[in-house]
C-alpha cells in the first residue's frame, strides 16, 4: 500500500509547554505559550511542509478546559480556540492535515491535581454535551485540514492510575466515537500504548486502529488486517525508547534516535501499515537531533510521493 502510505510527525506540545501551549489551564496556572510565540508554529510547519500529517495534543493536563468548583466540565476557553485556529490555518497553508489528540492519559502522572477531573470526564456526560460538541462545531470550519481525532493518548495510563476500569473506559471511548460518527464527519481513533490493546479493542467504533512502538532495533511487526477487525492501522508514535535522562541514555537517543525512526518508517511502509508518525527525540539539548529527524521524515515523504523505490528495497546504506 505504498501509494496510500501516510508520513507524519508528532508535535504534541509547541515549545515543549505541556498543558499550556495553546490555552489557559485552571490546574497548573501557567500562561499560554502560543499567543506570544506564533513564529515557532509558523517555522515548524514551514520546516516540515512536505509531510502528510502532524499529530497535535489538545487537552493534555486539562489545558483549555473550563471547570466549575466541583471539577465538572463547563466549556472550552477562548484563548485555546484562538490558538487552535492559528495552528489549523498554518497547517492548511502548508497542505498538512492534523491528527488531533484530545487527552493524555498520563496526565495523572504529570499533573496529579487533574486526576478527579479526568475521572468525571470518563464517567459523566458533560464532556460530550459541553466540550466535544463545541469543539466539533469549531472544527467544522476546518474540516479539510482535520485528518482524524485521536480520542486519547495511551488510555492504559488511566488503568494504571486507577482512574477507571477497562469496562468503563471502553464504554466512554465508544460513546465519544458514536457521537462523532452520528453527528459529524470526523474520523476517530484511539492511540493505544500497546499493539495488543489496539487489536483487542478494534471492534470499537473507530475508523482505523493506532498503537505506539518504541524499541532499540527499529523492527515493527507485520500488519495483519485480521488482527485489527479488518481495519487499517497507523503507528501513531514510534522511536528510540526513553529510559531516563542519564548522560548515557541521552547520548544513545541523540546518536540513534533518527536512525531508529527512519528504519521504523521503512518497516511500516513495507509491512502494510496505513502510516507512521515518529515522536520527537526527548531530552535536553536535542534541537539538532530533532532538526535531523524532521529533515529525514520530510525526505522520506518526498521520496514516497515521487515514487522512488527507496521504501521498496531498504538496505543498510540507505538507513
Amino acid at each position: 500500500m505504498i501509494g496510500d502510505f501516510l508520513v507524519g510527525l508528532n508535535k504534541p506540545c509547541f515549545g515543549g509547554q505541556y498543558d499550556h501551549d495553546l490555552g489557559n489551564n485552571q490546574f497548573s496556572k501557567w500562561q499560554p505559550y502560543l499567543p506570544n510565540n506564533l513564529d515557532n508554529v509558523r517555522s515548524f510547519f514551514s520546516e516540515v511542509h512536505d509531510i502528510d500529517l502532524v499529530r497535535i495534543w489538545l487537552f493534555e493536563g486539562m489545558e483549555g478546559l473550563i471547570f466549575d468548583d466541583n471539577n465538572e466540565l463547563v466549556s472550552i476557553e477562548r484563548t485555546f480556540l484562538e490558538s487552535l485556529k492559528k495552528i489549523l490555518d498554518l497547517a492548511a497553508q502548508s497542505n498538512i492535515r492534523v491528527y488531533l489528540c484530545l487527552f493524555d492519559a498520563w496526565a495523572a502522572k504529570h499533573r496529579p491535581a487533574t486526576l478527579n477531573a479526568m475521572g468525571l470526564i470518563i464517567h459523566g456526560t458533560r464532556f460530550i454535551n459541553n466540550t466535544l460538541t463545541k469543539l466539533c462545531e469549531f472544527l467544522s470550519d476546518h474540516a479539510a485540514t482535520i485528518f482524524a481525532i485521536d480520542l486519547m493518548n495511551e488510555p492504559e495510563g488511566l488503568i494504571e492510575y486507577n482512574i477507571t476500569t477497562w469496562n468503563e473506559l471502553e464504554s466512554a471511548l465508544n460513546k465519544w466515537c458514536n457521537y462523532l460518527h452520528n453527528n459529524h464527519d470526523f474520523k476517530c481513533s484511539i492511540g493505544w500504548m500497546r499493539r495488543k490493546n489496539a487489536a483487542k479493542y478494534s471492534y470499537l467504533d473507530v475508523d482505523f486502529c493506532d498503537f505506539h512502538i518504541y524499541n532499540e532495533s527499529g523492527e515493527i511487526p507485520y500488519y495483519d488486517r485480521n488482527d485489527f477487525g479488518k481495519k487499517l492501522c497507523i503507528i501513531g508514535e514510534c522511536g528510540y525508547p526513553v529510559v531516563d535522562d542519564s548522560p548515557r541514555q541521552l547520548a544513545l537517543r541523540r546518536d540513534y534516535g533518527v536512525w531508529i525512526a527512519k528504519k521504523m518508517m521503512i518497516e511500516a511502509c513495507n509491512k502494510s501499515y496505513y502510516g507512521i508518525l515518529p515522536w520527537p527525540i526527548d531530552g535536553p539539548q536535542m534541537d539538532e537531533a530533532n532538526r535531523q529527524l524532521n529533515s529525514t521524515v520530510v525526505q522520506l515523504a518526498r521520496q514516497l510521493k515521487t515514487g522512488a523505490n527507496y521504501f521498496n528495497n531498504p538496505s543498510p546504506s540507505t538507513i
